[in-house]
């Protein structure tokens, strides 16, 4: 419907455009990078769990809020695939889900690949393995300078679909 819908194709084609090189420069991820042109996904990049797992990442070069759009769309297109493929696995006897226990003084670092972008967990366990300090990372912290440059030049009207384009995150940017 949205395709079809030409005041709407006309309103976010060539809306808010994150070229590659300014993309690349302030550091933007997920699928706001994806859509500006940069093939990177935490999945892809460090994803041992997903070795059994067969999934393109959908990229797009205009950097426009349309080609935002493109990649959010063909991203649920692909976590379905990956879903599906997740539930063989979980069904099958290969499958297995390994931790350990974290004593003392130790650190960790988890990461995934959110629906924004890289979310990154940084964990200090004490002596008595509880957790000392914490610190989350989410993608919108990285993606916020992508907005102030894609703003400029457009009208007024169109700052909301820019906006919403990067789908950012207000809580997230002060974690």
């Amino acid at each position: 419907m949205l395709y079809a819908n030409f005041t709407f194709m006309d309103r976010v084609e060539t809306t808010g455009i994150l070229n590659k090189v300014i993309a690349q420069d302030v550091g933007i991820t997920g699928m706001a990078a994806r859509a500006s042109g940069i093939n990177r996904d935490l999945r892809k990049d460090f994803g041992a769990c997903y070795n059994k797992i067969e999934f393109n990442l959908p990229e797009q070069t205009k950097g426009d809020v349309l080609a935002r759009l493109n990649v959010r769309i063909s991203e649920i297109e692909q976590s379905i695939l990956i879903i599906q493929q997740c539930v063989l696995l979980l069904n099958s006897a290969d499958s297995s889900f390994n931790y350990e226990l974290l004593l003392g003084n130790k650190f960790g670092l988890g990461y995934v690949e959110g629906w924004r972008g890289p979310v990154l967990y940084w964990l200090k366990i004490n002596e008595a393995g509880l957790i000392d300090r914490c610190k989350i990372v989410d993608a919108s912290f990285h993606n916020w300078q992508g907005l102030s440059y894609c703003a400029p030049g457009n009208i007024v009207p169109d700052f909301p679909v820019c906006n919403k384009s990067f789908d950012l995150s207000y809580s997230g940017n002060d974690l």
